[in-house]
């Protein structure tokens, strides 16, 4: 029964609520080139709301990902890092879809995706993205790779090679380079598959076949804005890679914060409920 008490305060909470949030999938669509910026800058919006929590979960996903990379494969260039890392960032994308649902960010964020409904569906995405990744990489980088590593053991038998050695040597590190240059603009077609895959999968529930043919053509339609997005995302690994690549505790967040606000942008339609 209701109090008849003009004094007494209201049952409710005057307190504002998170309003939550509903993401309807559509089709991909096309932003405005700025937003090949932007999204950097709302990725570290994500992340500064949570520095704590976000510095804990690099610090764990780094240690399992360089875990991982000991564990043996028949090739080098395949790694089971690409699995566990599809778990893991999964998680985190998950974290920040419920943070915008009021819910809370924390450590726990990062294993999400490997009690997710969809976790076949990452495994997936997981194994196609070490295959195709490890592929391109092979075949890019194998055979130069082996050749690198043999004219630098030859030119660095003597204890003090000389100046003619060194000038030899810089060489070879100049060609290898030039192929890891062209191992990178073979997987960004393969990066196309996976960028917006994630998201896809955890939150919509779409299967790892149509989620990486979902990113791929969202990628295609904002070509532009993706061409900007991946300057600015060398420009910035580079800085962050600096400082002994501490930066990629702050850089790694930054990412997967733009990589949530892409998915928005491009594939959903937002509404309150």
């Amino acid at each position: 029964m209701q109090s008849s008490d003009p004094y007494r305060p209201p049952d409710s909470s005057l307190e504002s609520q998170p309003e939550e949030v509903a993401f309807t999938l559509g089709s991909p669509q096309r932003v405005v080139l700025a937003r090949g910026f932007q999204w950097y800058a709302e990725g570290f919006r994500v992340f500064t709301r949570n520095p704590g929590p976000w510095l804990l979960c690099m610090l764990i996903l780094f240690v399992l990902i360089i875990g991982v990379s000991f564990v043996p494969m028949p090739n080098e260039h395949f790694q089971l890092g690409n699995v566990l890392d599809t778990f893991l960032i999964a998680g985190l994308i998950l974290g920040i879809y419920g943070q915008e649902k009021g819910e809370k960010f924390g450590v726990e964020s990062l294993f999400t995706g490997f009690r997710h409904p969809q976790t076949l569906q990452l495994l997936m995405l997981g194994i196609v993205s070490m295959l195709l990744y490890g592929t391109v990489n092979y075949f890019m980088l194998n055979e130069p790779l082996q050749e690198f590593q043999q004219n630098m053991e030859s030119v660095t038998q003597n204890s003090a090679p000389s100046n003619e050695q060194i000038s030899t040597m810089l060489g070879y590190q100049a060609t290898f380079y030039k192929h890891i240059f062209f191992s990178m603009l073979a997987n960004i077609p393969v990066m196309m598959l996976f960028w917006f895959a994630i998201p896809l999968v955890v939150i919509h529930n779409v299967n790892a076949y149509e989620a990486m043919k979902l990113s791929f053509l969202g990628c295609v339609k904002n070509l532009p804005v993706m061409v900007i997005f991946l300057v600015l995302g060398i420009i910035f690994g580079i800085f962050a890679t600096i400082p002994l690549a501490l930066g990629w505790f702050v850089f790694m967040p930054v990412l997967i914060g733009a990589d949530y606000t892409g998915w928005k942008d491009i594939y959903t339609r937002q509404a309150a409920r």
